[in-house]
């Protein structure tokens, strides 16, 4: 199996780390109809200014762990995985393998004609849940 190729894989600062990688995505998404075209960026935080990043995760809210989306403009599909605090990583990990991968995998195939799409699997720090929306 070839994995989904990684697009970008930020350098992580101390405590933080990634809740899955691209090989256990791979092995989730391998049925998607638009596998080929799956590509991972991952990224150290959820939002563009740390600042508000570090008080989310400081107030113990919720924090955008998985987020996959197709460019109908760019014709490009992407899956962006953010980092988490460490102490979190086994409890997401085990969220997004028991939980939000198959309802991806779902989603992507009842979306295999390509339209506007969006998925995005949240993490509460504070009561150690995952919410997910399409």
């Amino acid at each position: 199996m070839e994995l989904i190729s990684t697009t970008y894989k930020e350098k992580l600062p101390k405590g933080k780390s990634f809740p899955i990688g691209a090989e256990a995505l791979s092995q989730h998404l391998v049925e998607a109809p638009q596998y080929g075209e799956l590509s991972i960026a991952f990224s150290a935080q959820d939002e563009y200014w740390a600042s508000k990043y570090n008080k989310k995760v400081k107030a113990g809210g919720d924090i955008k762990v998985l987020v996959v989306d197709y460019s109908q403009v760019f014709e490009e599909w992407s899956i962006k995985v953010n980092a988490v605090p460490c102490d979190h990583k086994h409890t997401v990990n085990e969220l997004l393998v028991l939980k939000a991968l198959p309802r991806l995998l779902k989603a992507l195939k009842a979306n295999a004609s390509g339209e506007c799409f969006k998925f995005q699997a949240t993490y509460n720090l504070t009561n150690k849940g995952m919410s997910c929306s399409s």
